[in-house]
This record gives structure tokens, sequence and C-alpha cells, in this order.
């Protein structure tokens, strides 16, 4: 809706996001904004307002970013760039690309290693440090000349098949899937699924290098059961 207050908390959101410097956090919101956008051109009949009021959003978000790096001297557009720095590094290969997303690679590698021993029914939620400490310990110090405690995936998808086994995470993605589709079906008909439709998949694509965190799960969980429900708002 056309609302000055809304514009506010969207654009203190925003700054508060850049401040995190959390690059999988970008990445999702990219992706959000992303979707937002291609879904709106494809009900652009629907919705002629909302594309116009959304191109002045994406401009006022252009200001804000840009305006951020200004004053961070350039901290945000550096850090931006270590995303770029780490897929060449895990393109080039070797041992060094193990490091790369904040030694992510080097935890999913090893997860994958698990899943493959224990498919079906995994190692138990909150088990994964048991089995990653006992099979990769001589490993953990090569990587960090240290003992570090690894007991999360740092990816949803594969925290969820280690834990619970693949069978869990197939049904995890199908019951995804599902409400994606349902979504998409009602956009038409009810604008508020353009923005919450978005927003579920720009989380699930930072699910890809975090885990569900309890501060924010809950709301994707909540976005979850409105693109997922029968009752359609009155939109009018």
């Amino acid at each position: 809706n056309k609302n000055r207050k809304s514009l506010l908390v969207y654009t203190t959101i925003l700054v508060c996001l850049l401040m995190t410097m959390t690059r999988g956090s970008w990445i999702g919101a990219l992706v959000s904004m992303i979707v937002y956008f291609s879904l709106l051109w494809i009900y652009r009949n629907q919705y002629p307002d909302t594309l116009y009021r959304s191109i002045h959003l994406a401009i006022l978000s252009s200001v804000v970013i840009i305006g951020f790096n200004l004053l961070s001297q350039g901290i945000l557009a550096e850090r931006f760039s270590t995303i770029g720095d780490d897929a060449s590094l895990l393109l080039n290969g070797g041992i060094g690309s193990e490091k790369a997303g904040s030694v992510r690679i080097f935890i999913w590698k090893r997860v994958l290693e698990l899943i493959r021993l224990r498919p079906w029914f995994g190692y138990g939620i909150e088990n994964l440090y048991i089995p990653f400490m006992n099979t990769y310990v001589s490993d953990i110090m090569l990587m960090f000349n240290k003992i570090v405690i690894i007991d999360k995936a740092h990816n949803e998808y594969l925290n969820i098949a280690v834990s619970t086994g693949i069978p869990s995470l197939m049904a995890y993605l199908v019951f995804i899937c599902l409400c994606i589709r349902n979504a998409v079906n009602k956009i038409k008909v009810d604008p508020i699924l353009l923005p919450i439709t978005a927003a579920v998949i720009g989380y699930l694509a930072q699910a890809f290098f975090n885990i569900s965190v309890v501060s924010v799960a809950y709301i994707f969980w909540i976005f979850l059961g409105i693109i997922a429900g029968n009752q359609l708002r009155n939109s009018k």
C-alpha cells in the first residue's frame, strides 16, 4: 500500500540488513527482490499501481545501498566482493578451496560424506558434533590449527539430511514446493502474496549458507502458513 511509514520501516530494515555484513542474508535478500520484481512483471496487468510504486522502491534501495557504502568508506563493497573471491577460490579447486564461504566448503564436504554413511535416518537432531568430531578431528586440526567444535552443517538442507535422513529432507522440500505452488496460483487474486512468496524464496536461498535460527525461523513458518492457506485475504 502507499504508506510513508511503511517506507521508513523498509529503509530501516534494509540498513540493518547491510550492517550485519552477513553475505548469506544479502544473497537471500537479492533473490527475494529478483523474484518479487519477476512476479510483479508477470502479473503487471493485475497490479499496475504496485509496479509503479515498486520502481520507486528499487530506486530508494539503490540510494540507501550506495549511501551506506559511502558512509562506511567502501566496507560494504569490499565485503560484497568477497563473494566473488570465494567463488573463484572454489572453482580453482585445491586444498585452499575448502576455506571458501568462511570454511563452509570444508564442513559441507564432510557432512555429505556423513550423509552417505547414514542416508536413511541420519544421526539425530542436534547430534552432528558427535560423528563430525569423532571422524574429522585430525582434519579440523589441519584446517584451524586447533580444536574447533563443528556442530552445525551451515546449510539447512544438509543439516536436515544429516540429522534425520534424506527421506526427511525430501518430505520437507516437497512440502515447501507445494506451498509455493499454492501461492503462485493465487497471486493474481491477492497481491499480499507477492512479497510474502518472494520473502519465502529468498529465505530458502540464504538457507544454503545457514541453518534455521530461532529468532527468524518463526517468521518463515508464519509466511509459509499464509501462502499455504486456502482462505484468501479480502484485498479490496
